[in-house]
């Protein structure tokens, strides 16, 4: 998965701030428990703020959050600044106290007033927190001036990410200039700029190994600082600049942080997760994850917002929380968060046919897709396609859209994305991982309400990316979507395997019909079409009276009415052709093949360039062409009669070709066409055809053929606008 462009993920240094409780300075050595304690109770009130911290950290005593926190609040209360910044961060971290932010900003500003850079920074985190970044600046600013380390470096990540500010690389440099020589992070940050060329030149400190690992260590042991603690760990985590990757030591390291600094907290959540130095175990990750998170760690908070919106790691699928740890991320463009919540919003308005009906939440979502998939995340983009792909007469005019952004997903190994872009194209070019992870996508998708969950029984139906192929499955899948309501969905596949057939399943013309009827109940355009072709062969049979062929016929043409009202181009097709059997409304017939024929139909264009030699484009030629040429048209007679006429003359794309055009009209002729048949009579009878010599034999049985035919359609009384003569088209 993709993200912008940028050389941290979230600001880490933002998290630090409160991480001062433990990492600012350490208890004086030469004082023991007693007589710190007995300094604070004779009302010291650095001695109270520093028994706080021996409390805090059990280093002289066992560890007690309630004691460090009661400590921290006397020393707060009596005006110490160092304690009302401990006790800020207390109520921002949860330390011996409920988390409460309103609490944290009281104490912090206190601490701030008297001048103490560790109270500015713990506003900064707390302001941060509450995405008021223009009063994060305002403390970030004042906390430069005292020259504090840690606000050069939350600074100087600002300007790199666009933290309540422009991204402004010089700026950045500037303050990482400032503390690279103390600091390892910002030597690395600065390093990762030249190298991306934002920058001309990396750290000017070259610092051996093992000086930055005695460096960090003496800062660790003799002040406790959290800070060096998360450097040493990060080093040991990822064996970088020199030092050996030992994650034994990364562990250790990043523990010793991991009560105050998210940064440690991120890490040692994926390192439960992906078993990093310790066993999995997805329990200890969430837990250091929400850690994270409650102190805005940008990663943190994704982390658990997918996992809500997916159900991974032990979670159970909830879309209010994922909501919840999404939003703050995306208020800051980040385009993951920004994608999941457009999806979540696609998610809730497709969730049930009622919503559906909700055209503007609909387009609520796809604008919110849209700002998404601009940044090339991926399942913003599959989503984003298959919104086009599903409601067309929502999104006019976006259906060139749907393929390169179903295939820019694909590409980027979206599962979503390979799937919808198999069905809405029938590709099956896709690499054996993809199709790995498909296949486990598939087995998490089980509510019938999604339209996923259609889309995995199509997938099952086909056995495409190496599912195995089970139609019956299928079919009992569809039939459940449809006992739930959700029509469309269900009925026009439901249909179509009884239409056409499957492997497992024959075809059936009555379930076909019953579905078709179905779909055309509930409106659906292209049921509407199909129940008028399954009316039309039920009409066709000689024994059908001839008034229930004519109820047939107004029945048939009221469904194609309906159909081609709701612009289905196949529907204005068939319209056309029956009423141009008719003379008094063979203009009108032709107006809707024209319609039909604007729309790319295949069939109005064979019609229209056979018979009317209309001039294609190229592509409409090649789709002629791909359309005429398919198995399934090989026993259509109307086609198979269009495509003769289109080769005998040279027209709609076909290149002249005498031989084939006879072929074709064998076909149309056995599929019962009698114009064919006279077609073939002639051109036997004459021998004028290049490649086709004279045939009295072949004459004289297509003449009989084709009078046999037209004998049965004067038997049957049958008038222009019935069914027999409707297939004869």
């Amino acid at each position: 998965m993709q993200h912008e462009k940028s050389l941290c993920l979230v600001p880490v240094s933002f998290v630090c701030a409160a991480g001062t409780l433990a990492a600012s300075d350490a208890v004086p050595a030469e004082k023991s428990f007693a007589e710190t304690k007995a300094a604070a109770e004779s009302g010291d009130t650095q001695a109270q703020y520093e028994l706080g911290k021996i409390y805090l950290e059990g280093i002289l005593t066992t560890q007690d959050h309630k004691a460090a926190s009661m400590w921290f609040k006397k020393s707060a209360e009596a005006g110490n600044a160092d304690g009302q910044r401990a006790l800020c961060s207390c109520f921002v971290l949860g330390v011996g106290v409920e988390k409460n932010l309103e609490l944290a900003e009281l104490w912090g500003k206190k601490s701030a007033e008297q001048g103490n850079a560790s109270g500015m920074l713990g506003l900064a985190q707390i302001y941060y927190m509450k995405q008021d970044f223009k009063s994060m600046h305002l403390y970030l600013d004042k906390a430069a001036t005292l020259n504090a380390p840690v606000a050069f470096l939350m600074l100087a990540e600002c300007y790199i990410n666009g933290v309540g500010v422009e991204k402004d690389f010089a700026k950045a440099e500037f303050y990482l200039r400032k503390i690279e020589a103390e600091n390892t992070s910002a030597r690395k940050i600065l390093d990762k700029m030249a190298a991306q060329g934002l920058v001309k030149e990396g750290s000017r400190i070259k610092e051996a190994p093992a000086q930055t690992v005695l460096r960090l260590q003496k800062l660790v042991e003799e002040k406790n600082d959290t800070n060096a603690a998360v450097e040493l760990g990060a080093l040991y985590a990822s064996g970088a600049e020199g030092v050996p990757q030992d994650l034994a030591k990364a562990v250790h390291f990043f523990n010793l942080a991991k009560s105050y600094h998210s940064g440690a907290q991120l890490w040692l959540a994926g390192a439960f997760e992906f078993g990093r130095g310790v066993p999995v175990n997805f329990a200890e990750a969430v837990k250091y994850y929400k850690m994270a998170a409650d102190l805005g760690m940008w990663g943190a908070q994704i982390r658990l917002g997918v996992a809500y919106y997916s159900g991974e790691l032990g979670l159970p699928r909830d879309v209010e929380l994922a909501k919840k740890y999404l939003s703050p991320v995306a208020k800051n463009g980040n385009a993951t968060a920004e994608g999941f919540l457009a999806v979540i919003a696609f998610n809730e308005a497709t969730a049930s046919a009622a919503a559906r009906e909700d055209v503007e939440m609909l387009k609520k979502a796809v604008a919110q897709l849209k700002i998404a998939a601009a940044k090339e995340m991926p399942l913003a983009q599959a989503t984003l396609g298959t919104a086009y792909f599903l409601f067309p007469n929502v999104f006019p005019g976006m259906e060139k859209e749907i393929i390169p952004l179903l295939q820019a997903a694909a590409k980027q190994g979206d599962e979503m994305g390979a799937v919808v872009l198999f069905i809405a194209t029938g590709t099956r070019e896709f690499p054996p991982e993809l199709c790995e992870r498909v296949r486990a996508y598939l087995t998490i998708i089980n509510d019938p309400k999604s339209i996923l969950y259609h889309f995995k029984a199509h997938v099952i139906a086909d056995g495409a990316f190496g599912c195995k192929q089970d139609v019956p499955k299928a079919i009992e899948m569809f039939e459940e979507i449809l006992s739930i309501g959700e029509k469309k969905q269900a009925v026009m596949a439901l249909a179509n395997i009884f239409e056409f057939g499957a492997p497992g399943v024959p075809a059936d013309c009555e379930k076909a019909k019953k579905y078709w009827k179905l779909g055309a109940k509930y409106g659906f355009p292209e049921a509407e079409y199909y129940s008028a072709i399954a009316l039309i062969r039920e009409g066709k049979p000689s024994s059908v009276p001839a008034e229930k062929r004519a109820a047939l016929m107004a029945e048939v043409i009221e469904l194609l009415k309906k159909s081609a009202a709701q612009d289905y181009a196949p529907a204005k097709r068939w319209l056309g052709m029956i009423y141009m059997l008719d003379p008094q409304k063979k203009e009108t017939g032709t107006e809707l093949l024209n319609a039909a024929a604007a729309q790319n139909d295949p069939m109005a264009l064979l019609i229209l360039g056979a018979r009317n030699d209309r001039k294609l484009t190229p592509e409409q030629a090649a789709l002629v062409k791909k359309y005429a040429d398919a198995p399934g048209n090989a026993r259509s007679a109307n086609v198979q009669y269009n495509k003769a006429v289109a080769l005998l003359e040279g027209r709609a794309g076909f290149e002249k070709n005498p031989a084939a055009a006879v072929a074709a009209f064998k076909k149309a002729a056995d599929g019962g066409i009698a114009h064919a048949a006279l077609f073939l009579a002639k051109i036997y009878h004459t021998g004028e055809l290049e490649g086709v010599p004279a045939d009295k034999k072949k004459s004289s049985y297509w003449q009989k053929k084709s009078e046999k035919l037209k004998a049965a359609n004067e038997k049957s009384n049958r008038e222009p606008l019935q069914p027999q003569n409707v297939l004869e088209l």
